[in-house]
């Protein structure tokens, strides 16, 4: 696992690289990143639950509230061949479907 100063400095490119295409600054990506892979501990980067882009999953013990308790369960998360296939598929899962109204503001 690496150290939070190595986790940070090994995405900052990728972060930078895709707040000028976004306008999502950098330290959202970052902070985003560092929150669901517990700084790199977990290879899924967004924590996003199916198959990535080229159809890669991993299975993870994570949790849902179902009926506001905590629910242990065992899910699926995408895993990614590189850090910009993570951080386009992240852009695209924001950027349509439920999120996009937001996306759009």
């Amino acid at each position: 696992m690496p150290s939070r100063e190595e986790f940070i400095a090994y995405l900052l490119p990728y972060a930078q690289q895709w707040a000028a295409a976004t306008g999502i600054p950098a330290e959202i990506f970052i902070a985003i990143a560092a929150s669901e892979s517990n700084f790199g501990a977990a290879p899924t980067l967004f924590g996003i639950k199916g198959p990535s882009p080229s159809g890669k999953t991993a299975p993870f013990k994570t949790f849902e509230i179902v009926n506001g308790k905590e629910v242990p369960i065992t899910a699926n998360f995408a895993i990614y061949d590189s850090p910009n296939e993570a951080f386009q598929h992240f852009i695209s899962l924001i950027s349509q479907g439920r999120y996009a109204g937001a996306w759009q503001q």
